[in-house]
């Protein structure tokens, strides 16, 4: 048998970690606090693996339409690559370099950051519908209503430009008395752009109307998101400040840095999320609250999809991967009813889900009747879900539930009632539900298996080599105080 004692020439070594003599029970223990500390809180579940597209060219910049095709910016390639997963890889020669790519509208404007170079293509198609021609040097494309808007630089001033998603110009404005960041400085969404000036400070410019007005920051902004209307801001610091028109909603001092090439998204219900490439972190920022995670894979770039749904673009293992940082949905305030003479049920919930995703044809009622089952769709009105649910033909215990569903995967369930059922007529009340509301997930990907069950095997094998090491090394140091 394999001496695990603390006095064995045998070594506790795990990846990267060498543990020998005395010093093994303090390393080890500090090397729990270490798995400890990073205990996923964020959530993140990981729902798809995609194969790498065969690019010829290192990417800069990525997006994902709405209907999940992936779209690539290739600097070197002078062109932007369409790559369909599981159909193949289309190339879009552009004719020339282009750097960074925005979505919205079913258009993605594919342009290069410090020139003058911007095309619309119809995400559909591939086919280009409109390029530019305009005097002026592009630093940011960002998405508001109704189109895109183009910050463009001037000697002598900015011009931001609102287009349709056709190219049309629908509004245009200047600022000439302030300066701002050059490359990528502004975030949108609704009718205001959020602008980044050489001092730190944000502009705020609605679409339609002349002027701005400013916000003092404490610090400089690294990271910016838009969502609603509203602005986040995080400092290379880890300060964190969320605006709206009306003002600073919410000021943040996080205990997290912040670096330039961070990519912020935000979230519906007021939640920014913050991913770190060098670190490999995910951050979550929600009802003023701050949790952290370790990514379960590296990435070069990153994409949103959809209101909760992350495109993971991993370089080094040559793959994408999905990542969900959805939240379940909540079920309360639930009843049910015999109607019809006891042949259908009707119920009524409260269903809420935080992010705002829940999938087509949920919520919904659920009848279990022995074999059987029978499923209604519940409509919405005056804040409460209402469906009426035909009992299923058969005799026993039909048990009656309400199930949500989103985007992400995520479900609720909550029995509501059950009933004797005889010939499929309700005859009377069944034993009394105990079952509670149960978010769960849906059945993950080889990947999203994978990373949970290594996860907690590892911790488990590491807690009991500790475990045996230290009980193991007692009795030896007891007999040497003995002696």
């Amino acid at each position: 048998m394999m001496d695990l004692s603390v006095n064995s020439p045998f070594m506790f070594i795990m990846p990267g970690l060498v543990f020998s003599g005395m010093r093994v029970n303090a390393a080890l223990l500090a090397f729990l606090l270490c798995l400890l500390a990073v205990i996923p809180v964020v959530g993140v579940r990981y729902t798809g693996v995609i194969d790498y597209p065969p690019l010829s060219y290192p990417p800069s910049d990525m997006v994902v339409d709405d209907a999940g095709r992936i779209w690539f910016a290739l600097p070197l390639g002078r062109s932007v690559a369409l790559y369909v997963p599981d159909v193949g890889l289309n190339n879009i020669e552009l004719g020339f370099s282009v750097s960074d790519l925005v979505y919205g509208y079913g258009v993605v404007v594919a342009y290069e950051a410090g020139s003058s170079e911007l095309v619309f293509i119809d995400s559909s198609t591939g086919k280009v519908l409109w390029k530019s021609v305009e005097a002026g040097l592009i630093d940011a494309v960002v998405t508001v209503d109704g189109g895109f808007v183009l910050v463009k630089n001037f000697p002598t001033m900015t011009v931001l430009t609102h287009l349709s998603p056709e190219g049309n110009v629908l509004w245009e404005g200047r600022i000439t008395d302030r300066q701002l960041e050059r490359f990528r400085p502004a975030a949108a969404s609704g009718r205001y752009v959020w602008l980044k000036t050489v001092d730190g400070n944000l502009l705020m410019v609605e679409l339609g109307r002349e002027g701005y007005r400013e916000f003092k920051l404490d610090k400089k902004p690294v990271v910016l998101a838009s969502r609603d209307g509203k602005v986040w801001a995080v400092d290379s610091d880890g300060g964190v400040a969320r605006l709206s028109i009306r003002g600073v909603e919410l000021r943040l001092n996080t205990e997290f840095r912040a670096r330039v090439g961070d990519i912020g998204f935000a979230l519906p219900g007021d939640r920014l999320v913050i991913l770190s490439r060098l670190e490999g972190f995910i951050r979550d920022i929600s009802g003023g609250q701050v949790s952290s995670e370790q990514l379960q894979a590296s990435f070069t770039l990153a994409a949103l999809k959809g209101p909760t749904l992350i495109y993971l673009l991993d370089s080094s293992e040559k793959r994408i991967v999905i990542a969900s940082v959805s939240r379940p949905p909540a079920i309360s305030d639930t009843s049910a009813t015999p109607v019809e003479n006891g042949v259908r049920v009707k119920v009524v919930a409260r269903v809420t889900d935080p992010d705002g995703d829940l999938a087509e044809g949920y919520p919904r009622v659920v009848g279990v009747l022995g074999s059987e089952v029978a499923t209604q769709q519940m409509s919405l009105s005056g804040g409460v879900y209402s469906a009426e649910l035909v009992v299923p033909e058969g005799d026993g215990v039909l048990r009656v539930y309400v199930q949500a569903l989103d985007v992400g995967g995520n479900e609720a369930r909550l029995e509501v009632a059950n009933y004797q059922v005889e010939g499929g007529r309700i005859s009377g009340s069944g034993p009394t539900p105990t079952v509670t509301t149960t978010p769960t997930a849906t059945t993950p990907t080889d990947l999203s298996s994978l990373f949970p069950i290594a996860v907690e095997m590892a911790f488990f094998l590491v807690l009991v080599t500790a475990l045996v090491v230290i009980l193991l090394g007692r009795p030896r140091r007891a007999r040497r105080r003995r002696r």
